[in-house]
């Protein structure tokens, strides 16, 4: 120290600070004007070497004189104009770079001190932070790689609070100048070039990265100070050097210490006697700024934790936001951080606002999306003068507004937010939401994307769909969708979100999915369709899953393309076989829905992938499922293990696994039922293109009444018919109680309908000619007008077949014959279920338990019978002869015999429904001419047409209602006979036969044939019209053995109901009326041919009746009649009447023959003795009532004299009697006879008598006299008494007018007294 002379040392600092200063002012004036310095290296050449030194001084003047704010602004200012000459600079080094604004940013940060509130910012603190933003302001474009060291500066200061206790008023308003700088500062990025704002970018998303959990509050080791700074730029504390020592020695010369200067700084609040509150951050103007923009696209964040966030991390996203013009390859590198923060980071509100900036910057993306928007973007540059803090970070547009930056060389990389692809926008939404673990989280996003999609949805291409809906289908919570578990009960909510999206695809936005026109990139339809069904399979809301299922129809009716089609089926075929009766019931009637619908698009290879793959792969399933043992526990445990948002009440009948897989049966039964039933003509036209079908079809015809398994190899539904057949067939003899009912129901009914579609007539006779709609439709949400509903449908069959061809006619056939053969397996199966019935005592035990179940269904069955029958009753089933080899009418009728066998009912004698069904599709079969059901019925009838005692029919099965089946089928057939139908002559006739014979077989077995149980009144009307049918049939068609097997009938039942002979009381009781007018029918009906035959019945006839006359009138008490005497003179009364019609059958069948005159005689004889006898007793007055029946016989017949004149002396004789009927009668008789006839006869007569002629002679003239003068003295006694009635009639008359005078007077007299 010796060599320097004595002067002061801080004049010596001071000038050669202040020489460091004019060389560096004076250099950079030189640099803006020279352009020799501005050349590659002139600067560096020049001061290259002396650019540490020079720093190296400036930060220890700034650090050892900080309580001098003179010295504070020019070594401020020093780092500013380094800053200004060596920046720009090409080749300059990044090491001093870094260096210098390390410098800067140091010198503006406090010294680490407890918590944040206890650190002290000075004024020297808001000069180097003011003095850092001036060198942002200027050379931002040269800050290149070192914007870390800035970012952590500003970060640092966000957190600090203005407070004016420890600044000056230049101070502290300098502080609140730069918060407002902070919010400038990202559109200030706007003038960065493009390299600058990569790397700023890059520096905000390294400091957001070390932050993400920090908070501004209590985590204070995240604040970068003085010390941290020092670390970072790699310049160690220079204290003990040369220049370390000498300004410390200068610094005492100017007596502000040894750089530590704060604990010596008095403030201006203690010269103004203390602080000033105040509690606003740098960062905190920033903050609310950004979150009012923010706001604009109502985030999810909430204002208090948005304010948590890190400072970088809300800067980042406002730089991205307002650099939106040149957004270009910047979007997978931003995109991706906020994916990462989405899905890894530990806070929930990093969470929350990196959704809220992802789905902003989409949004935005998409708001102008279809505008003619241009690639250049708006140039705006910082404005030039930065007299004051105030200035800086502001910026102005330039002239040229649309020029692009020159000097970029990846400008051409660079393109609007705008220009992004859709895809690329919506991508890391849907990563984030897919990727996070977070139920919070993921549901902001699907909130999120469903504003997206309500705003911009329209605008979405092929590709953003399919990343839109493959991400809702992830959230469904199907198990096998994704990695993470999110069939959980926390994810439900997430899964209702997400649904809520899918509604409004399909809802409102269907219509605007793009069609992908190459055929190799997925389609935005099958990914929707596949959507659908994971919510479908969702475990959490049984109704969610029920509407995505109806939402696959929706779908498909919206877009019946081949391959859209096949997609819904198949996703329908998965979901039908679901754990949860609902969801799969709703999928099976949803598939049968959408293929009636659509089936008039599938093609011929579809629809055998459909029954093949899809139908009975579902049938073939839920079999096996139902059948499985086990299986209701495991039902159990899924559903109480992941019960949904809503507990479906399931009534008791239906709780059991077996019950409902069973029910899916029968949808999946009833659903093929409309497929077929709409579908059928169209499926059997396919064989067009098969004609091998032809030869299959013949061989078939030939086997199928041996039961041969009719099979086709070559055409597939022919195949499919037969599994069809044996699906029914199975079906309906299912084994099993209440549990299987609707299913043997559903098979049984899906036979008949087969039956009833593969017939010539078509499914046009099996649908209902009446239908009733508005042909409207529900299409996306709102009503459409539909084509209208076809009602005129023709069930005549030649119309129903015309436009076919052979083969198409040849195949419904052979598909009729097999339906009709499975129809015939299924009576087999009935006749094995009988002959089970009819077994032991155990065994009908056993059976009973399953009786009530087969009754519902061959109720069911029965009422199918009767569609077959009028589908069939034209062609197939049409009267046809009995001996035919292919005689469907022959096998059906036995069907339905089995059906009414198998069928009995629950309440004892009364029929079953199934049975009364039956009796009246027979009774119709007979009315439309089917002689087999019209036999079939009187067969059924059994003694029920004559007889209330039925006793056991050929038919009887030992159920307690085989009586009530007998008498409606004895009902029926009476019905028939008095009704106009269809039925044959012949066909009456032979019925009438069949009953007669049976009631021939009645009375042999009970010896007589009336009873107390005995009634005709059914008989009465079918004798009737039997033989009046038998009377009208035609000559040419006149069926002689039938004819002779009537009479023989008729002849045998009318001596039967005659014949008392057996009977303790010989009587007919209460039939003699009904007898009477069997016997008068008969009479009036007789053919010429059967006279004779019938002559001895009558003769015999008469016989019977006139013994039962007078057995019932004896008044002999030792008579075996025990009626009383009124009632035996009221029968002999009928017998006489009976007796009467039988003498006249035999005047009309055998007058003047030798059997005719024996039974005459005999009766006539018996008469003559008794007049002659003078007896009166009841029993003679029988005779003589006889005797005057037979007279007045013989005078209705017309060759009365004839007849006269062979019992011409019985006559004679007659006329004796005291009774005046029976001499009347007689005498009228006589009167007609031709004297000489009887003279003939008398000689022969008195030649072979054997009492005196003459005496009889001379009694006879005499009576015959008195006969004519009592007619005489009759007939003046009537011209009497007509005299007195005429006299009578004439008093009668005056009378009346005089009665008519007196009420006219009458009525003059009331009509003047009422004007009085």
């Amino acid at each position: 120290y010796t060599l320097i002379p004595p002067c002061d040392p801080g004049e010596i600092a001071w000038i050669s600070f202040h020489c460091v200063m004019s060389i560096l002012q004076s250099f950079l004036d030189s640099f803006r004007n020279d352009k020799i310095l501005q050349e590659k290296d002139g600067a560096e050449k020049m001061l290259g070497g002396s650019f540490m030194p020079m720093l190296s001084m400036l930060q220890h003047i700034l650090k050892r004189f900080l309580g001098c704010s003179l010295i504070t602004r020019h070594a401020l200012s020093g780092h500013i104009c380094l800053a200004n000459i060596f920046m720009p600079l090409e080749n300059f080094d990044d090491a001093k770079r870094r260096a210098l604004l390390s410098s800067i940013s140091r010198s503006s940060l406090p010294t680490r001190k407890g918590t944040v509130s206890s650190y002290h910012l000075r004024d020297h603190h808001i000069a180097s932070l003011s003095a850092l933003l001036q060198v942002i302001h200027h050379r931002h474009d040269n800050i290149l790689s070192d914007w870390d060291i800035i970012a952590s500066t500003l970060e640092t200061f966000s957190y600090f609070i203005i407070s004016v206790s420890n600044l000056t008023d230049d101070g502290y308003n300098t502080a609140f100048a730069i918060s407002n700088i902070f919010c400038r500062l990202a559109s200030f990025t706007t003038c960065f070039s493009n390299n600058s704002i990569e790397k700023f970018i890059e520096a905000l998303k390294g400091l957001s990265e070390t932050r993400t959990t920090a908070k501004a509050s209590n985590e204070n080791d995240n604040i970068a100070t003085e010390d941290d700074v020092d670390q970072s730029t790699g310049l160690e504390n220079r204290g003990d050097s040369l220049g370390g020592k000498f300004l410390n020695l200068a610094g005492r010369a100017f007596s502000v210490g040894n750089g530590n200067q704060e604990d010596r700084y008095i403030s201006s609040d203690e010269l103004n006697g203390g602080p000033k509150q105040s509690s606003k951050t740098f960062g905190e103007d920033l903050y609310n700024e950004f979150f009012d923009k923010f706001m604009q696209s109502k985030p999810f964040i909430s204002k208090d934790d948005f304010n948590q966030l890190p400072f970088g991390l809300v800067l980042f996203t406002n730089v991205i936001l307002e650099n939106s013009s040149r957004f270009g390859t910047l979007s997978n590198y931003v995109f991706d951080y906020y994916v990462e923060l989405a899905i890894n980071s530990d806070s929930s509100s990093i969470r929350l606002f990196t959704f809220d900036a992802i789905a902003n910057l989409i949004m935005l993306g998409l708001s102008k999306r279809g505008e003619d928007l241009t690639p250049q973007r708006a140039k705006t540059l910082p404005i030039e003068s930065t007299k004051h803090v105030d200035d800086y970070m502001k910026v102005r547009i330039h002239s040229d507004q649309f020029k692009s930056q020159a000097g970029d060389e990846n400008e051409h990389s660079f393109c609007s937010l705008y220009e992004v692809g859709d895809a690329s926008l919506i991508d890391p939404l849907c990563k984030a939401i897919s990727a996070t673990k977070q139920t919070d989280t993921a549901e902001v996003g699907l909130k999120s994307l469903h504003v997206i999609l309500e705003n911009s949805g329209h605008n979405l291409s092929n590709e953003a769909w399919i990343k839109v809906i493959n991400t809702i289908s992830l959230l469904s919570g199907c198990a096998n969708k994704s990695s993470i578990d999110r069939s959980l009960a926390q994810w439900s909510t997430c899964s209702n979100l997400a649904f809520r999206l899918l509604k409004l695809i399909v809802d409102d936005l269907l219509d605007e999915l793009p069609v992908s026109s190459n055929s190799s990139l997925e389609s935005t339809r099958s990914t929707l369709l596949d959507c659908c069904a994971s919510f479908g399979s969702s475990m959490h809301d049984v109704n969610t899953s029920l509407t995505a299922t109806g939402m696959l129809w929706t779908i498909a009716d919206q877009d019946p393309t081949p391959s859209s089609l096949d997609h819904v089926l198949s996703n329908l075929a998965i979901l039908a076989l679901d754990e949860r009766p609902e969801v799969r019931n709703c999928s099976v009637n949803t598939l049968f829905s959408c293929v009636v619908g659509v089936g008039n698009k599938l093609t011929e290879k579809q629809w055998k992938s459909l029954f093949n793959d899809t139908i009975f792969h579902i049938v073939d399933k839920v079999s096996s499922y139902g059948n499985e043992t086990g299986m209701d526990g495991k039902l159990e445990s899924n559903q109480a293990k992941k019960a949904g948002r809503y507990k479906v009440a399931i009534h008791h009948s239906r709780d059991s696994s077996t019950k409902q897989w069973a029910t899916t049966l029968v949808i999946a039964l009833r659903g093929l039922e409309r497929v077929l039933r709409q579908f059928f003509s169209k499926l059997a036209a396919t064989s067009s293109s098969h004609p091998q079908v032809l030869e299959e079809y013949k061989e078939g015809c030939q086997n199928w009444k041996g039961k041969q398994n009719i099979s086709n190899n070559f055409w597939w539904f022919g195949i499919v018919w037969e599994r069809i057949l044996e699906l029914a067939l199975n079906c309906s003899t299912q084994l099993g109680g209440r549990e299987v009912l609707e299913v043997k129901e559903a098979g049984a009914e899906l036979l008949v309908l087969c039956n009833q579609i593969s017939s010539k007539s078509g499914n046009l006779s099996s649908k209902s000619t009446a239908r009733v709609g508005t042909n409207m439709q529900v299409v996306n949400g709102a009503l459409r007008k539909v084509r209208a509903a076809n009602t005129n449908h023709s069930t005549n069959p030649s119309k129903a077949t015309s436009d076919s061809s052979p083969i198409v006619d040849a195949t419904r056939k052979f598909l009729f014959l097999a339906a009709f053969r499975t129809l015939n397996l299924y009576k087999s199966y009935l006749n094995d279920d009988l002959v089970l019935a009819q077994g032991s005592k155990d065994t009908i035990s056993k059976y009973t338990d399953l009786e009530s179940t087969n009754l519902q269904v061959l109720t069911k069955f029965s009422t199918g019978l009767l569609k077959i029958y009028e589908c069939c009753k034209h062609l197939e089933i049409a009267p046809c002869d009995e001996q035919l080899e292919e005689n469907f009418e022959s096998d059906f009728v036995d069907l339905i015999l089995v059906v009414i066998k198998s069928s009995p009912s629950e309440h004892g004698p009364f029929l079953s429904q199934a049975q009364r069904s039956c009796l009246d599709l027979l009774r119709t079969m007979a009315s439309f001419g089917s002689s087999m059901a019209f036999k079939t019925l009187s067969k059924l009838g059994g003694r029920a047409f004559y007889s209330q005692d039925m006793g056991k029919s050929d038919f009887d099965v030992g159920h307690t209602n085989d009586k009530s089946i007998e008498f409606e089928a004895a009902k029926s057939v009476t019905n028939l006979f008095s009704e106009r139908n269809s039925i044959s002559n012949n066909s009456k006739v032979s019925v009438l036969v069949l009953i007669l014979n049976s009631f021939a077989q009645y009375c042999s077995e009970n010896g007589l044939a009336h009873d107390h149980h005995t009634t005709y009144n059914l008989l009465l009307k079918i004798f009737c019209e039997a033989l009046k049918a038998h009377n009208n049939v035609d000559v040419k068609e006149v069926d002689a053995p039938l004819e002779d097997k009537l009479w023989i009938a008729v002849s045998e039942f009318i001596t039967a109901i005659l014949s008392v002979e057996s009977a303790q009381e010989k009587n007919y009781g209460t039939h003699a009326k009904v007898i009477l007018k069997l016997l008068s029918i008969t009479i009036s009906y007789i053919p010429k041919a059967k006279y004779n035959e019938m002559g001895h019945v009558f003769a015999n006839g008469a016989t019977q009746t006139a013994q039962v006359a007078k057995f019932n009138t004896a008044n002999d008490k030792t008579s075996p009649s025990s009626l009383n005497k009124d009632k035996a003179k009221h029968v002999s009364d009928d017998s006489i009447g009976l007796f009467y019609e039988c003498f006249r059958g035999l005047c009309k069948c055998s007058a003047e023959t030798e059997i005719f005159l024996s039974t005459s005689n005999k009766l006539l004889l018996d008469a003559v003795l008794v007049i002659e006898s003078k007896s009166s007793d009841e029993t003679n007055d029988t005779a003589v009532k006889i005797s005057d029946t037979i007279c007045k016989c013989l005078l209705d017949i017309p060759n009365t004299e004839q007849v006269a004149i062979s019992i011409y002396p019985l006559l004679c004789r007659l006329m004796i009697s005291e009774d005046a009927s029976l001499r009347k009668n007689a005498n009228r008789i006589l009167l007609t006879l031709n004297v000489d006839r009887v003279k003939k006869n008398n000689d022969d007569y008195v030649h072979n008598s054997t009492f005196d002629t003459g005496k009889e002679l001379k009694c006879l003239k005499d009576e015959l006299m008195r006969e004519r003068e009592r007619a005489n003295s009759a007939e003046q006694k009537v011209q009497a008494l007509n005299t007195m009635t005429e006299e009578l009639m004439k008093q009668v008359e005056e009378l009346k007018s005089e009665r008519d005078k007196l009420e006219q007077q009458v009525a003059v007299f009331l009509e003047g007294s009422s004007y009085t």
